[in-house]
């Protein structure tokens, strides 16, 4: 609740006083452009008015307002980066796994022929594998 001190002289913002007298507000939106207040007494008698009007938008949005499918436009074009990038990064790290687990298979696969180990010892070599480099590096002559 706001209070005036009547001792004090009005601010400079303020054009009319009615010291002792209560009121209130009616604040009345018209349309998009127009916008009425009036000030009343405890009768209801209007003591002071003003209304605000604000210039209609022109045709072409020139006023500074964005156009509503230029931001649209753009909001897609943020999606799409974004999908994007991350289709890349899932991409590079599903082909990063790959190469991975192939690495690991050929290590495991090398490790059982040269130390004459099972194959399951190293992991992901099959016997098969393992058999087929045993031959090839006894007919190399790497035995």
């Amino acid at each position: 609740l706001l209070r005036l001190d009547e001792g004090l002289p009005p601010g400079s913002w303020t054009a009319l006083r009615h010291a002792g007298t209560g009121g209130y507000g009616d604040l009345t939106i018209h349309n998009a452009t127009h916008l009425q207040y009036q000030h009343l007494d405890a009768s209801g008698v209007v003591i002071d008015e003003f209304w605000l009007r604000q210039p209609r938008a022109s045709a072409d949005m020139g006023d500074g307002q964005e156009n509503f499918l230029e931001a649209v436009a753009w909001l897609a074009f943020a999606t799409g980066v974004a999908g994007g990038s991350l289709a890349v990064v899932k991409w590079v790290h599903a082909d990063g796994t790959h190469r991975r687990d192939v690495a690991w298979r050929e290590l495991g696969t090398e490790l059982a022929v040269l130390t004459g180990a099972p194959t399951k010892m190293f992991g992901y070599a099959s016997p098969s594998e393992a058999q087929g480099l045993a031959s090839s590096s006894s007919r190399d002559g790497l035995h």
